[in-house]
């Protein structure tokens, strides 16, 4: 991950990749979860008590699943572009990253809703994104420690490498393996 003090440990366009299969595997799981409901409100709609044909709702099934997929991914992988963007920018330990990273994206998906987008859809849907997208980031990250060392310097591959006396943003932020393959600042 970009940290403040120049460590990068993660290419943006990988944390992009990650976070767009990432959002296909939540979408295959949502989409596959709702694609029963989805389907049987469809039918009822078009005035079928019986359903649709095996074809057509396999067609219908698809299509519903694909379209979470696509949207997932999508979503998932450009907060993770961008959130790397203004890390490198910004610097990691900014609470600010998620907020905007989180408001942006937010703000991208209230505009491409299917109903009329307002201001103040698009004002709450990016409000939402970005204290969604601030509570999970800092969910994962590791607590500080009261001296001012890394949180996981306990750890051997951190004490390690990067040794007690490290400030929490040289630390790795989501696996010590990571941290493994940071260089030594000491």
């Amino acid at each position: 991950m970009a940290g403040a003090q120049g460590n990068t440990h993660i290419p943006c366009i990988h944390r992009t990749a990650d976070g767009a299969f990432r959002g296909a595997y939540i979408g295959v799981v949502w989409g596959g979860y709702f694609a029963r409901e989805h389907l049987r409100e469809a039918a009822h709609s078009a005035g079928l008590p019986s359903g649709y044909p095996l074809s057509t709702a396999a067609l219908k099934v698809g299509r519903f699943v694909g379209a979470h997929v696509l949207g997932f991914s999508l979503f998932l992988g450009g907060y993770n572009a961008f959130q790397c963007s203004l890390e490198r920018t910004i610097g990691q330990d900014s609470g600010l990253t998620p907020i905007v990273a989180g408001a942006t994206l937010g703000a991208l998906a209230s505009c491409i809703l299917p109903t009329r987008p307002t201001v103040p859809s698009i004002a709450a849907g990016a409000a939402g994104t970005a204290c969604a997208c601030y509570v999970v980031s800092r969910s994962f990250l590791p607590p500080p420690s009261r001296s001012g060392s890394c949180a996981r310097a306990s750890t051997p591959a951190c004490a390690d490498v990067l040794g007690a006396a490290q400030p929490c943003g040289a630390c790795a932020r989501w696996s010590d393996l990571s941290c493994a393959s940071a260089p030594s600042q000491r």
